[in-house]
């Protein structure tokens, strides 16, 4: 019984987590200022946060069901888009090199887990990825450009106060 509801709890919990990464790489998209310094067009940091988005779906499908093939699969496939050059160029702020290379260690992480067949290792990286995802898309939202989300967060709105 304790695991049944275990298992509901964390689907609830995964399946929200990549509500918000998708509602947050779609803000991100849209700001479109990260692109303009690295050289990284709109279209490219598009499909790169789409096949993040993606790997982040297939690895939550895998946690859910236990499939620990499609957990590794879905985690080397983050470390791979992490290593694009696209990606790596991307950082073109302190903020955001230490979102990337934190995403990058625990997508790593993630298939290590994987191979160890560790489902509570998986599922807390997993939720620590999603945390950090949440984290860089507010950062943009809050201090890269809040001239693109008008009211933005609670955050957001102070620091613009402060300007």
């Amino acid at each position: 019984m304790e695991v049944m509801i275990m298992r509901k709890s964390i689907s609830v919990i995964a399946l929200l987590s990549i509500f918000c990464l998708f509602i947050s790489s779609i803000h991100v998209i849209q700001a479109g200022e990260t692109g303009k310094e690295s050289g990284v067009s709109k279209k490219e940091l598009k499909e790169q946060m789409r096949k993040k988005l993606q790997n982040a779906q297939e690895l939550l499908e895998g946690v859910v069901v236990e499939d620990f093939g499609k957990i590794e699969k879905s985690a080397d496939n983050l470390v791979a888009v992490c290593e694009t050059v696209g990606w790596t160029e991307e950082k073109t702020k302190g903020k955001f090199e230490t979102h990337d290379t934190e995403f990058h260690e625990i997508a790593q992480e993630l298939a290590t887990l994987a191979r160890d067949k560790n489902l509570e290792g998986v599922q807390n990286k997993y939720t620590h990825m999603v945390m950090i995802c949440i984290d860089c898309h507010q950062h943009i939202r809050d201090v890269e450009a809040p001239e693109k989300y008008p009211g933005g967060t609670q955050e957001g709105r102070y620091l613009r106060k402060e300007r």
